[in-house]
């Protein structure tokens, strides 16, 4: 009878490691959480804002969870340096308690030269950021740590997502990885973003975030001025895209001047209660003439007014629009003014 009993305890905790080191989603079932992602446009123009939003479900009921969203661009004819255009992560219903999660976000911060925790970046110089992860799962866990930065205008400011795919240690192992990326003169003044986040895998492979994303706030400055101050705020979800009722997450982005025109891939990956869920919507960045302000196919004076009415704005300003800064630099001047006259009467 004690040898029955001291068998069946060994197997109930044999059954409990096994649960703790098993992948979420049991193979070969059919997995009752349901995510759908849609974008509120299927054709974006030059600098377009595209909002990204959908629904998570399990046993088509709301659930509290994680949505892992990557924005892909299809392009194959443009550099590779432009795969990977947005990675975020949404919360949807109520944000889970602190220190639920086995894959930790330790910390986001914002860090000069030396190594020293800073708030503002220039523009025209290099920016870098310290992401620090730790892994307190039992076993060793594949991840992939992006870094994404936004501006004031909600603008992608790194010609790609910066990401390190590893391996982490159970028990405790961590890594510190550290992103360079560099800040051109268009990217708007002002308040921005880094946003941090852990998957498993990338979204578009299937991989499921592993935790709230994490972000620092800094400050984006004009290429000359004084000195940045040596302090940094950090956030948890503060920010976020996330709809804190129901079963909805939404969140938007601005399509950088660089984005090349062709197909993009939203890829959408839930987590919660331990199931995982795939959805994917494609969208198209539309062929346009740089100049065709108002996407009406030609360069006439209506184009020319756009620009010359915002003329002498910069980023912040009242009269700010992007979608004019057609000689992207931050601001409207001449530039954008030979840019749009210069192809006047052109039709396509």
């Amino acid at each position: 009878m004690a040898n029955n009993i001291r068998i069946v305890v060994a197997f109930a905790l044999l059954s409990m490691t096994m649960a703790a080191l098993m992948p979420v989603s049991t193979l070969g079932e059919s997995s009752p959480l349901k995510i759908t992602v849609v974008t509120d446009q299927p054709l974006y123009i030059y600098r377009g804002k595209v909002q990204v939003s959908g629904n998570l479900t399990l046993y088509d009921a709301p659930v509290d969870g994680l949505v892992g969203i990557e924005v892909n661009s299809l392009n194959t004819s443009y550099t590779l340096d432009f795969t990977h255009v947005v990675t975020r992560t949404a919360l949807v219903g109520n944000p889970p308690p602190t220190g639920i999660f086995n894959m930790t976000l330790v910390s986001v911060i914002p860090i000069a030269d030396n190594g020293t925790p800073v708030n503002t970046f220039r523009k025209n110089g290099n920016a870098r950021v310290k992401v620090s992860v730790t892994n307190y799962y039992y076993d060793d866990r594949a991840v992939v740590i992006t870094v994404f930065a936004a501006d004031s205008d909600s603008t992608p400011i790194m010609s790609q997502v910066m990401s390190l795919q590893t391996t982490l240690l159970g028990g405790g192992g961590g890594v510190v990885y550290s992103a360079q990326f560099y800040i051109d003169s268009w990217v708007s003044t002002g308040p921005a973003k880094l946003y941090a986040n852990v998957y498993s895998d990338w979204p578009s492979s299937g991989g499921y975030p592993y935790t709230p994303e994490k972000s620092a706030n800094v400050t984006i400055l004009p290429a000359t001025g004084s000195s940045s101050s040596t302090s940094y705020q950090q956030t948890l979800a503060t920010g976020s895209p996330t709809i804190k009722s129901g079963s909805a997450y939404a969140l938007s982005f601005r399509l950088p001047p660089y984005a090349p025109q062709g197909e993009y891939m939203v890829n959408a990956t839930g987590l919660a209660e331990g199931w995982t869920a795939y959805a994917s919507t494609a969208f198209n960045r539309t062929r346009q003439i740089l100049g065709d302000t108002n996407f009406d196919h030609k360069i006439d004076i209506l184009d020319v007014v756009s620009v010359t009415v915002a003329y002498a704005a910069s980023s912040g300003s009242a009269k700010w629009d992007p979608t004019v800064d057609i000689a992207p630099s931050g601001k409207i001047d001449i530039l954008d003014v030979v840019v749009v006259t210069g192809k006047y009467g052109k039709q396509y």
